[in-house]
């Protein structure tokens, strides 16, 4: 996959997770984000990191969970790193 495509695929991910939270359903925008949070890893992408922090922002309310935990800690490392 090329980065371009790689990139445009983390967006779509970062606001299929965003749906899904929205929609209420945890469990699958937790999935979409990791599955971006991959991407992002290695291509940077800045709007899809965008989307992506926005995602774990709205993940707040669910903090106390492992599955949500998780994924805030790796959007707290593509921060740091």
């Amino acid at each position: 996959m090329s980065g371009r495509s790689s990139k445009s695929r983390a967006i779509v991910l970062g606001n299929l997770a965003l749906t899904h939270l929205r929609g209420g359903d945890v469990d699958a925008s937790v999935a979409a984000l990791h599955e971006a949070i991959d991407i992002i890893e290695t291509t940077r992408g800045g709007g899809a990191m965008t989307i992506a922090f926005r995602a774990g922002r709205e993940l707040r309310p669910w903090r106390a969970s492992t599955r949500v935990h998780e994924v805030q800690d790796r959007l707290l490392s593509l921060f740091s790193g």
